[in-house]
């Protein structure tokens, strides 16, 4: 079985991230750019997002964070699709798997790196729509990976385990998988 899932043409990409976040709420936004993803510098996540960051970093950027990759301006591909993009965030998820603690649930950011971190995706595009269809234990693969990172980061950072789970809940939704 497989879960399908419908984009929006260019999702997740920088010039599109930016046109979608809504001023009154404007996140902490991390750029990714070309380069650091050709040459797998994850080291920036760690510095800027990373679990060593103070509490108070943690508190303010515990699901605000929104991750847009720059310099894919040139293809139509979704960044599930290019293969660089999709080594970067397995890489990246592999010694950083923070996500669901930092992720904005506000734009497609989130679903962009799952889907990149995820092993099987088929993309079917047809009339101007995007679908991508993943295994259906994809993305529930990917929460579950990310659950004890989350939840150190919740401890860490001083937030309550309800809280937590409220947090943890919103995010499985937006994955459009059942609460494990």
């Amino acid at each position: 079985m497989s879960h399908s899932i419908s984009l929006a043409p260019g999702m997740g990409k920088t010039e599109r991230l930016f046109r979608k976040s809504q001023p009154q709420q404007p996140g902490i936004i991390h750029v990714i750019t070309r380069e650091a993803i050709e040459n797998i510098e994850v080291s920036s996540l760690l510095n800027s997002c990373g679990p060593d960051c103070s509490r108070t970093h943690l508190n303010k950027s515990r699901g605000n964070v929104i991750f847009a990759v720059a310099g894919y301006d040139d293809t139509e591909d979704e960044l599930c699709e290019i293969h660089e993009v999709r080594k970067f965030f397995q890489v990246a998820h592999s010694v950083w798997p923070h996500w669901l603690f930092s992720c904005s649930t506000a734009t497609s950011c989130l679903m962009n790196i799952a889907l990149c971190v995820c092993p099987r995706v088929r993309i079917i595009r047809r009339g101007g729509h995007v679908a991508v269809y993943v295994a259906d234990d994809g993305l529930t693969g990917f929460f579950h990976s990310g659950l004890p990172a989350a939840a150190w980061l919740h401890s860490r950072a001083g937030i309550s385990r309800q809280a937590g789970v409220k947090q943890l809940k919103s995010v499985a939704r937006y994955l459009e998988i059942s609460e494990v």
